[in-house]
């Protein structure tokens, strides 16, 4: 049982959740520099501690209870939705900064002038209320 599931994170269809995350941790690393210290092996490191645990269990190491695999479970997994919430944070702010950068537009002599849009900025507004008034049940 422990050898099937450390052959599916080591060869099987969750090894991409191991690169992935792999790539999640540098990407974090460039966008968070504390990130590569402390919060980077929490990352990556619940998913080694899960396999380790298995691990242990598949040779017959006392001392490494069922207990142990299943919380080093719950860890990796609560590793995985924190990544997915920084994630998601992340691209919710930079499409915030995006909708809230005023537009660049061009002006006689090739030079260009930041000018609001304010009527863009309206529509914007009023969208995000209707998108939210229409999600309430």
């Amino acid at each position: 049982e422990y050898e099937a599931a450390r052959l599916l994170l080591r060869k099987g269809a969750l090894v991409s959740v191991r690169d992935d995350l792999g790539k999640v941790a540098g990407y974090l690393r460039v966008q968070r520099p504390t990130f590569a210290q402390f919060e980077g092996l929490a990352v990556t490191g619940g998913l080694d501690a899960f396999d380790s645990s298995m691990r242990a269990r598949q040779t017959g190491v006392e001392a490494v209870t069922e207990r142990d695999v299943k919380t080093n479970a719950r860890a990796a997994v609560s590793a995985l939705e924190e990544v997915c919430y920084v994630l998601g944070k992340d691209k919710t702010y930079e499409e915030m900064v995006d909708r809230m950068t005023p537009p660049k537009v061009a002006v006689s002599g090739g030079v260009r002038e930041e000018r609001r849009d304010f009527l863009a900025e309206e529509e914007m507004i009023i969208g995000n209320v209707n998108r939210f008034e229409g999600a309430r049940p």
